[in-house]
């Protein structure tokens, strides 16, 4: 997806939701057609925003930002939030070099369910 050169220099940026909804396993947003990997190209750097709403049972949390090799199907981690054992919100910044694609992995332990929710503003310059 293209964004209106125009409309990203006047706002500085623009506000993506990565993933939105509660998981009950490990897993990742590749395939996932709700909120597909993100094509992200165009963009310099970006601010992640995790929060996590809800948890099901004790256990812990591991969330990372992925970006696709552009050589194969394979991805990197490019930031990790701090891993959680509760609800709670963390946002990291990226400078530079976001890649094409991201994606989402994510590590459930023991938690029967995690509700969680992720946005991305990705800036041009």
């Amino acid at each position: 997806t293209q964004y209106n050169e125009k409309e990203l220099a006047k706002y500085g940026g623009k506000k993506i939701l990565m993933f939105s909804g509660a998981v009950t396993a490990s897993g990742n947003n590749r395939t996932n057609t709700s909120y597909p990997i993100i094509p992200v190209m165009q963009f310099k750097e970006a601010s992640f925003f995790l929060n996590v709403s809800a948890v099901g049972g004790a256990g812990t949390f591991d969330l990372a930002v992925e970006s696709k090799n552009p050589a194969g199907a394979y991805y990197s981690t490019l930031a990790s939030f701090a891993q959680l054992a509760a609800i709670g919100h963390e946002k990291i910044d990226v400078a530079a070099n976001l890649g094409a694609h991201l994606s989402l992995a994510w590590v459930v332990a023991t938690f029967t369910t995690v509700t969680f929710t992720v946005h991305g503003i990705f800036k041009i310059r």
